[in-house]
């Protein structure tokens, strides 16, 4: 007799515990459409998900804002060769964060001025998709030419994004120089 009882109760709150569940409403995870914006060059996640350090890399990245401990950027933000030949184009790869699977790279503009190529990468968030919270590099392979010989700097200009999700107020610069022969 008690099972006859028992079972129509346990799908009653069964089914009420998977329907109220549901919420029709925004999550945290739908994301409201983006503008294009520059792409992310150090991102600080939120205090549980701190557990990477700032990985060294081989060759010296100035920045305008050091990265600090907790602080996630590519191993090598500006991938490119130490020595090019002047008025022959390169290849460098500019690598960025992305905070979540929905940020995608739109394109990449490059101007060069004197022995100064500025990188600007530009991404897009996916418009009100669901987006997987998976921190990734995005990478931006642009090419460069220096007409003249010497010292020459490549300069990426993207954002920072803290822990709050809030993009710095100025953008964030990371350069490294290659020699011109």
């Amino acid at each position: 007799m008690r099972s006859r009882f028992l079972l129509p109760m346990l799908a009653t709150t069964i089914v009420m515990g998977v329907t109220g569940c549901s919420d029709d409403g925004p999550t945290d995870n739908v994301r409201a459409p983006q503008a294009e914006r520059p792409a992310t060059l150090q991102y600080i996640p939120p205090a549980p998900a701190r557990t990477t350090t700032v990985p060294s890399s081989a060759v010296p990245i100035d920045w305008s804002i050091e990265p600090g401990p907790g602080t996630l950027i590519a191993p090598r933000v500006i991938d490119a060769p130490d020595t090019v030949r002047v008025g022959t184009p390169f290849s460098v790869q500019v690598y960025s964060m992305a905070a979540n699977a929905c940020v995608q790279r739109v394109r990449d503009e490059v101007s060069t001025t004197g022995n100064t190529a500025l990188i600007r990468p530009i991404v897009r968030e996916d418009a009100g998709a669901a987006c997987a919270q998976v921190v990734s590099l995005l990478a931006h392979p642009v090419t460069v030419t220096f007409t003249t010989a010497g010292r020459a700097t490549l300069q990426v200009r993207g954002q920072r994004i803290d822990a709050d999700g809030r993009i710095a107020p100025t953008d964030l610069t990371a350069q490294r120089t290659v020699i011109v022969r």
